[in-house]
């Protein structure tokens, strides 16, 4: 995503470089043999490839292979969808990067998630490379900021951070960055309340939206369940999301257990705790019916492929799947949190089936089959709807 010649930008960067880590003496030593070629874009890309390389090469054990790889194959994942699909910290804050970086750049507006969001938004939209952080604050613009960079202490601009949840890690990062931000956002009602008692000050309420254009169906219902194995007239419970403690897909193991010949089939990335949810659907005894999906091209072949959407998190902070879900006319079952929370407070008995928290395998197997299909308008939480409401959040000076 190199600009132009700028050595200075590539020098402000390796001050980021915490200096209590070893990868600091391996990348200085790495570019004293490999200097930086700032002639033309294509030679920094370049360069950035056999920087990769060498590093790789010093990480290559028997254990983990850490593989080379050429320019032009850099080239291909790089100008291709593959990067975003490939098992990347894919959730809520990655979809609100994506959806917000498409749609505020022609309101000066730089948007920073991470290092992968950056990648994945620019892959998917094929949009030109964005204004750097350093140069968004050298020209005064607002930066909204899901994920805070080590460079923000040295930003002189308007840094807004935003919270897309409130477990322990949200918790940690939030009190370590809001110091250095001038305003506080969070994407529910029960977020923001979080962000106010950790850190006494105000938080606005800006609620996440999706992407229509995710929803729909590129192949059939019959196509999709034979790509997973699960017969055609089977029950299917499905599933979005991180694969993660909080998450608690376990606990949707547990229920389909008590169901009679259902399905689970969960999608998304598969962390460390997915290893557990294996194991449990081995103990039970439905191995066979449940399935696990680390990445899918077009979330509406997933959907459209499934009977129920169930999700019992004990932590949310909204919840876009459910949203998707709803959207898409499924029954869905999802515990009292994050948007389920407030679209209750709003609706009342609006279709879905809001859990206690604490509900068990039996509670959240009755609630699967009865559920129903919501009915109420969710034209307010696409994507656009809010970028529009960030548009407006954006113009007030304060």
């Amino acid at each position: 995503r190199y600009r132009g010649n700028d050595p200075e930008w590539l020098e402000k960067w390796e001050r980021t470089i915490p200096r209590y880590c070893k990868c600091e003496e391996g990348y200085r030593q790495i570019k004293e043999r490999t200097p930086p070629r700032f002639e033309t874009p294509d030679d920094f890309f370049e360069w950035t490839i056999d920087v990769h390389n060498e590093v790789n090469a010093k990480l290559d054990n028997e254990r983990k292979r850490y593989p080379q790889i050429t320019v032009d194959e850099a080239l291909r994942l790089w100008r291709s969808e593959i990067a975003f699909w490939q098992p990347i910290h894919f959730g809520g804050l990655e979809c609100w990067s994506i959806s917000m970086a498409r749609r505020l750049r022609s309101f000066g507006t730089v948007v920073h998630g991470n290092i992968a969001d950056e990648s994945v938004a620019e892959t998917l939209l094929g949009m030109s490379p964005r204004v750097r952080l350093l140069d968004a604050a050298k020209h005064g613009v607002p930066i909204v900021m899901s994920c805070i960079p080590k460079a923000a202490p040295i930003l002189d601009s308007d840094l807004i951070l935003l919270a897309h949840g409130y477990c322990d890690w949200t918790r940690d990062w939030v009190m370590s960055s809001h110091g250095v931000c001038r305003r506080l956002v969070g994407v529910s009602k029960v977020v923001s309340e979080h962000v106010t008692r950790w850190t006494g000050r105000p938080c606005e309420i800006i609620e996440n939206g999706i992407e229509l254009e995710r929803l729909v169906p590129t192949i059939t219902r019959e196509e999709m369940r034979l790509r997973c194995e699960i017969p055609q007239d089977a029950f299917v419970v499905g599933y979005t999301g991180r694969i993660a403690a909080e998450k608690r897909c376990e606990l949707l193991v547990q229920a389909v257990a008590r169901m009679d010949g259902a399905y689970l089939v969960l999608c998304g990335w598969l962390t460390k705790h997915a290893e557990r949810v294996r194991q449990i659907a081995n103990d039970l005894g439905i191995s066979h019916r449940v399935r696990m999906l680390e990445r899918i091209q077009q979330i509406g072949d997933f959907l459209n492929a499934i009977d129920v959407f169930a999700t019992v998190p004990s932590s949310e902070g909204f919840g876009l799947s459910v949203v998707e879900a709803m959207h898409f006319g499924l029954p869905v079952v999802s515990t009292d949190l994050g948007i389920m929370h407030d679209l209750a407070e709003r609706h009342g008995d609006f279709g879905p089936s809001i859990l206690d928290v604490d509900a068990d395998a039996l509670a959240i197997a009755h609630a699967i089959e009865t559920a129903t299909a919501s009915s109420i308008d969710l034209s307010e939480y696409t994507a656009d709807a809010m970028a529009n409401r960030w548009r407006r959040y954006l113009s007030v000076d304060i």
